[in-house]
């Protein structure tokens, strides 16, 4: 069963969080279920760091980095170290609720019936993306309401580029036949809208009529491991990353006072692709920088998963917010707050929707959309080529005895 709250400690400050990942994305998603996980890693990851001060003073001259990026880090560095103690001072027991492991032998936790492998978006969308000028466009097109259950099957090129809506206030189902004609079924969350479709350069606005308080990214930044391991479709470089960032403010309309906020990697050239004061994502939005959200893996004993100096891998990724207009000024820089959590699958994002209502980004009135997403949440808007995803009721095992929950940080 499910925590009310998927924020485990947070300060009075609201500037260090301790949040469960899966218990986030259940409450935001499908509040009446518990989401299968992996094993929270018992310590941290061994890397292969330089074993003495000479040599890692080596490794750090061949970076080339300028003192303003060093100095950042070492910010970094000392924030997260104090937002541990605090975590530390002021938390008891594990830092993660406890987990249904999903695993090769999880046949008995998946509903009769349903496939035991997810349904391969990648392959399909691809296919059908080559044919995206022959398909229905959104463009002009008020969302299509999906019915309650029990739906028909469809055929992923009957929805694709197509927008669809749950307005009800139970949740839907939604049935795919995948190339083997095998039918997958989604969860799909009470009133969430989502165009299931490839965003590229050339792509036109699904939702032309709506400007968002809210926009979420997390965009697929270049990384060769994912593109090795096929996990999921990324950039091939920084070049093409650039050219479709820059795609979007002119395609999702935000709201005068909205807010975009972007999840990126540690390299400094995507941070810039964002922060640029006159090229950047934010200035083409029309947004300056308000707040930096550190997101720092740990153990469930509390131990980063990897050294906090590390030169080879950081423990942490950031999510970069921008507002307009922009908030009153507090000091150098934008605001820092540390979002501490277990990790799970691999790729898989804390949910934000609590946090962010919390430090008071969204509002019950407003319109939220994240885009490159790939789990639907109750309430938001959402485009891409795995929308759903994490909807599969596959990946989710069924709570006894709960009644219908909302969540009203995502209404």
């Amino acid at each position: 069963m499910q925590p009310k709250s998927a924020i485990l400690y947070a300060n009075p400050t609201k500037t260090t969080f301790l949040l469960d990942i899966p218990a986030s994305i259940s409450l935001a998603a499908n509040p009446n279920s518990t989401l299968l996980s992996s094993t929270p890693p018992s310590q941290p990851y061994a890397l292969p760091e330089p074993k003495t001060a000479a040599a890692r003073a080596r490794v750090l001259s061949s970076y080339n980095e300028d003192e303003e990026i060093l100095e950042y880090e070492e910010g970094v560095r000392r924030d997260l170290e104090e937002a541990l103690r605090e975590v530390e001072r002021n938390w008891e027991g594990e830092w993660c609720v406890e987990r249904i492991v999903s695993r090769a032998g999880k046949e008995d936790m998946t509903l009769e019936g349903e496939p035991e492998t997810e349904f391969d978006f990648q392959t399909y969308a691809q296919n059908l993306a080559t044919l995206s000028h022959f398909l229905p466009s959104t463009q002009e097109t008020p969302p299509l309401a999906l019915p309650l259950p029990p739906t028909p099957p469809l055929d992923l090129s009957d929805i694709y580029n197509l927008t669809l809506a749950n307005p009800n206030p139970t949740p839907t189902t939604l049935t795919l036949h995948s190339p083997t004609k095998t039918p997958h079924n989604f969860t799909i969350p009470p009133f969430s809208t989502f165009t299931l479709a490839h965003v590229t350069p050339t792509s036109a606005t699904p939702f032309p009529t709506t400007k968002f308080t809210l926009i979420l990214l997390d965009p697929p930044w270049p990384n060769r491991s994912a593109r090795r391991h096929g996990r999921y479709t990324t950039s091939p470089n920084t070049s093409s990353i650039k050219q479709l960032l820059y795609s979007l403010p002119s395609k999702l309309p935000l709201a005068q006072t909205g807010t975009v906020a972007v999840w990126t990697t540690n390299k400094p050239a995507h941070r810039a692709l964002i922060l640029d004061e006159q090229t950047g994502l934010f200035a083409r939005w029309g947004v300056q920088p308000s707040e930096e959200w550190i997101w720092l893996k740990t153990t469930p004993t509390g131990q980063p998963i990897f050294p906090l100096s590390s030169l080879w891998r950081k423990p942490y990724e950031t999510l970069l917010i921008g507002r307009r207009p922009p908030a009153a000024p507090q000091g150098p820089g934008p605001k820092r707050r540390i979002l501490i959590s277990v990790p799970d699958l691999h790729s898989r994002k804390p949910h934000l929707g609590e946090m962010l209502a919390e430090a008071g980004f969204v509002a019950e009135c407003g319109s939220v959309l994240e885009v490159f997403g790939r789990c639907l949440t109750r309430g938001w808007w959402a485009w891409g080529d795995e929308v759903v995803r994490g909807n599969w009721v596959g990946c989710w095992v069924e709570d006894e005895g709960r009644g219908e929950k909302g969540s009203q940080f995502l209404l």
